[in-house]
């Protein structure tokens, strides 16, 4: 590989598909990839990452292994069967940093003996805006204050655990009412409103030790019309008004929100982009193979023969992602039960819970991209303790679902559970269609709980829908 090839791939945050590094992979970690990013469909379990972490290293010891690991609702290693650390929003709600900084210092502990570096967490979103289709429960509130101290213990948390943190999505996707995922979204607020509510978190984080900051791909108008991970007056806001030195980590380039819809070369332009206004490690995105990646490289390179983008550039690029290496970080964990006391405590109960058993009605609403394969619910887990259960969806025949639930029920009380149902309301159909039945007698939120509440129910909120967020519910339930 040429000097420049290097230069370009040490810049770069790859991925594969599969549970097993391949040949291709391996070889362009040797020949100077900068990071490999997995993925939840990377993952069986803590064991078989261990393995390939090991593997990645027998290719080159410093290569930089990275994870989207958040806890709660969007988390890699526990995909399957749902994480044991509870959503941002419940530690927020709980608001006992103490606490948050012990729950993510456990799992920063896990992720680091695991072999890997960096987790691309936490968010310091404030979720102000409660119809926002991608954040919701990952934001640990909808205030600045809440937000930015317990990001700053996140940040403490992780990096106790022995795990470097990045940061997101800046300057702040909390009050967007579109998916970056999809398509373009923007934040309308001017300066003043973004440096006094979304900057506010970062630079808590910032002065925590942050060792990275991920740029969002949205639009955020009163500075630019670029989106952010590819702007250079948003990147030189960053580096010199918040004074921050770390490593500044794109978000996935194969977003549309960048990418626009044209497969790789979207992101092969997006990457040159990113690379100008002066991002320093590139995520390309999920299941990348050899030529994908190639053709990432092949697109960036005549930017620096022709000067538009300069080596020294790079270079200092390599230096700062050097910094995110975890090798020589002790961690300082004792364990707790800070998760467990966590999602106990963020369960709410406005009204008087009926004695159960429940007939339970489980919606499943479409997720978004961020935590679309991450397991969540108590349907089947109930259904296994004899409860009558049965799940919905949007596309589902509202109606006759609903009558067979309330038929199968008899006597029982029913519960509806229902997840962002100010982002997904055909969920309050069926809540007001077992409400007309006379029999809807509890609902479930157990994504981010919006301004509606159901009038002839109790009205339960979880703040998240991790595992230990649905054990904690479940015992709530079985001790009514």
């Amino acid at each position: 590989m040429s000097a420049d090839r290097r230069l370009v791939a040490g810049c770069l945050l790859g991925s594969f598909v599969g549970t097993e590094a391949p040949a291709w992979l391996l070889d362009c970690v040797r020949d100077g990839l900068g990071g490999v990013l997995l993925f939840a469909q990377n993952v069986v379990d803590d064991e078989q990452v261990a393995r390939m972490c090991a593997r990645l290293r027998s290719a080159r010891a410093d290569v930089i292994i990275a994870i989207d690991e958040e806890g709660g609702d969007v988390t890699r290693l526990d995909a399957r069967l749902a994480s044991d650390t509870p959503c941002p929003a419940a530690f927020g709600y709980v608001d006992d940093v103490r606490l948050t900084e012990a729950a993510y210092a456990e799992l920063g502990h896990r992720v680091h003996s695991l072999g890997i570096d960096l987790t691309l967490a936490p968010c310091a979103d404030i979720n102000s805006n409660p119809q926002n289709p991608i954040i919701g429960v990952r934001s640990f509130g909808e205030t600045a204050d809440v937000v930015a101290r317990h990001v700053t213990a996140a940040v403490n948390g992780f990096r106790r655990g022995g795990v470097a943190v990045c940061v997101k999505h800046f300057p702040g996707h909390g009050d967007t009412s579109d998916d970056t995922h999809l398509g373009t979204a923007r934040i309308a607020a001017s300066m003043t409103t973004l440096t006094d509510r979304e900057l506010v978190p970062f630079r808590a984080a910032i002065a925590a030790g942050a060792e990275g900051v991920l740029t969002a791909h949205l639009v955020a108008e009163a500075l630019d019309a670029e989106p952010v991970s590819l702007s250079a007056p948003w990147t030189e806001l960053l580096r010199e008004t918040m004074s921050y030195e770390g490593v500044v980590v794109s978000d996935a380039l194969d977003m549309d929100g960048v990418a626009g819809g044209r497969g790789i070369a979207g992101v092969a332009d997006a990457a040159v982009r990113a690379l100008v206004a002066g991002a320093d490690f590139l995520c390309l995105g999920s299941n990348f193979d050899e030529s994908m990646t190639s053709a990432v490289i092949d697109a960036v390179l005549p930017a620096i023969e022709n000067g538009t983008i300069a080596r020294a550039q790079l270079e200092l690029s390599h230096k700062r992602i050097e910094t995110l290496r975890a090798d020589g970080r002790a961690p300082d964990v004792t364990a707790t039960d800070a998760a467990q006391r966590v999602a106990a405590g963020a369960i709410v109960v406005d009204g008087q819970l009926p004695p159960g058993p429940y007939a339970v009605l489980e919606c499943r609403p479409r997720l978004s991209m961020a935590s679309f394969n991450v397991s969540w619910g108590i349907a089947a887990d109930l259904a296994q303790r004899g409860w009558t259960a049965m799940s919905v969806s949007a596309t589902d025949d509202l109606d006759a679902v609903c009558a067979q639930l309330v038929a199968a029920a008899g006597d029982q009380p029913i519960v509806v559970v229902v997840r962002d149902s100010a982002v997904h309301p055909w969920q309050r159909a069926v809540i007001e269609r077992c409400v007309i039945a006379g029999r809807a007698t509890v609902v479930v939120e157990m994504g981010w709980p919006g301004a509606w509440r159901p009038s002839s129910a109790t009205y339960v909120v979880t703040h998240g829908a991790a595992r230990v967020s649905a054990l904690a519910l479940i015992n709530t339930l079985e001790e009514s």
